[in-house]
């Protein structure tokens, strides 16, 4: 078995696409997964299942919720392996002790790092972005609230889907997988 972590992209947000998350369980553990896990109202499942190629897996969820809940919601899916990776590779832990302003853009496919340069425009307050495989970590000295760097940009700039998550939620993540 392989635990999973599928990062819904923009639901419960702003009374829009809401989804209780009791009833996304019941979702995951409709199409046969185990151990199905909920962290906080913003889409992080946590499942375990036989090995299966991202793509496909990513796609049967993404049908189940839509024919659940009746519109479409992005996914992008990381193994437990691949979460862990991210957590200790952030290149901006030495300088940033404040959780808060660290947060990880994951993406459903990786980037052209040729792109990156289109993000500065938008570093309007010292952000700092550090492209690594598939995950963009992202620096907000100044917080992500007033920041031009936002989500859409990155898919707008970089191409793809996108979700981001702040540093105390992937940290909690990688504890839950870990079985914490």
């Amino acid at each position: 078995m392989v635990t999973y972590i599928s990062l819904l992209k923009g639901i419960n947000v702003g009374g829009h696409k809401k989804i209780p998350m009791a009833a996304l369980r019941e979702v995951y553990e409709g199409l046969g997964l185990h151990t199905v896990r909920t962290y906080i109202q913003s889409g992080n499942v946590l499942f375990e299942t036989a090995a299966r190629p991202a793509p496909a897996l990513t796609a049967e969820l993404e049908a189940a919720i839509a024919t659940t809940f009746g519109f479409a919601v992005a996914i992008v899916l990381r193994t437990a392996d691949q979460l862990r990776h991210t957590a200790a590779h952030n290149p901006f832990l030495v300088q940033e002790p404040d959780p808060a302003k660290l947060h990880v853009a994951f993406f459903s496919a990786v980037p052209s790092a040729e792109n990156l340069p289109q993000l500065a425009p938008f570093c309007t307050t010292g952000e700092q972005v550090h492209l690594l495989g598939a995950d963009l970590y992202l620096w907000y000295p100044n917080g992500l609230g007033r920041s031009k760097l936002t989500n859409d940009v990155l898919e707008r700039k970089l191409g793809g889907v996108a979700t981001m998550r702040n540093w105390n939620t992937v940290n909690k993540l990688v504890e839950l997988c870990a079985g914490g």
